[in-house]
């Protein structure tokens, strides 16, 4: 049984002919159906985390690889050959590297757009316009009137 952490290897059909390509991936997420894994590559020219052989707990690379963790795929288990596994050390880093790409789109697709300098006294990030009822509000409180 496969678990996040492992480094797999999977045939994957390759561009307009019957050819077929070996995918390395990091399965990040195993608990579903399906796993959840991040490309792995050994072209420089992609971000992510670099990782060598100093980073597996079993395994062996052919050479030093990149993690690509805003890359992910599906793929059910069956289709899967482990090849390798990564020292909890480094997966923490790939899991936070993650985190920290999910929390950025996050952001930019829901935020990133709007005036959201302003804070409220609850925490809540609120645009121009309802800041100013927030501030309006709270001088009024600390003056002594209910509202």
């Amino acid at each position: 049984m496969l678990k996040t952490g492992d480094i797999v290897s999977v045939k994957n059909l390759y561009g307009n002919d019957n050819d077929f390509k070996d995918k390395t991936l990091l399965i990040i997420d195993s608990t579903g159906q399906d796993l959840l894994c991040a490309f792995i590559t050994t072209n420089k020219k992609y971000n992510g985390l670099s990782f060598t052989n100093n980073d597996l707990e079993e395994g062996i690379l052919k050479e030093e690889s990149i993690v690509r963790v805003e890359n992910l795929y599906s793929i059910p288990e069956k289709m899967c050959i482990k090849i390798a596994s990564v020292k909890k050390g480094f997966l923490d880093k790939v899991l936070r590297g993650f985190t920290k790409y999910a929390a950025n789109v996050y952001f930019k697709n829901f935020h990133s757009n709007k005036t959201l300098n302003k804070i409220s006294a609850s925490g809540k990030i609120v645009d121009e316009n309802r800041s100013k009822t927030i501030s309006f509000n709270s001088n009024a409180f600390t003056q002594g009137i209910m509202i």
